[in-house]
């Protein structure tokens, strides 16, 4: 693909001749460089970085630990990502994680289940009680 570039043909001519996406010949393009092609280095690598960063499991275990806190003594009823990230920030514990990762974590850990999405808006012992789902005004009529 690289040679057939160098010669003069197309980027997409290329690609559509071998089957391929015109990013793959963009991305090979760039891997040969300037260099000549009897010194690149051909071998296929992963596109992956070779390290990812995990969440640590002090901190997966603080994020549970909050979501149990919060259900049992949040007067809104709030124990969500968003609140429990509230919460440890308010800690002001080192390495809060972001709403996204928090989600992630509850999920992977098997702590969220169907009718956690919806949470009263106000205390129970209030007068109107407005919940955000449909699913739960359907069942309250």
């Amino acid at each position: 693909m690289v040679a057939a570039v160098r010669t003069g043909a197309s980027m997409r001519s290329v690609a559509r001749g071998s089957w391929r996406e015109p990013a793959t010949v963009q991305w090979w393009l760039r891997r040969a460089g300037q260099q000549p092609l009897e010194e690149v280095d051909w071998s296929d690598h992963a596109p992956i970085p070779g390290r990812t960063r995990r969440t640590e499991s002090p901190v997966k275990d603080a994020v549970l630990a909050v979501r149990r806190e919060l259900k049992e003594t949040s007067v809104l009823g709030e124990y969500g990502a968003r609140a429990i990230h509230r919460e440890l920030a308010a800690r002001r514990l080192a390495g809060v994680p972001a709403v996204r990762t928090i989600g992630r974590i509850l999920e992977r850990r098997g702590a969220l289940v169907a009718g956690d999405a919806c949470v009263a808006l106000r205390p129970a012992g209030l007068v109107s009680s407005r919940l955000r789902c449909r699913a739960h005004r359907a069942r309250q009529l």
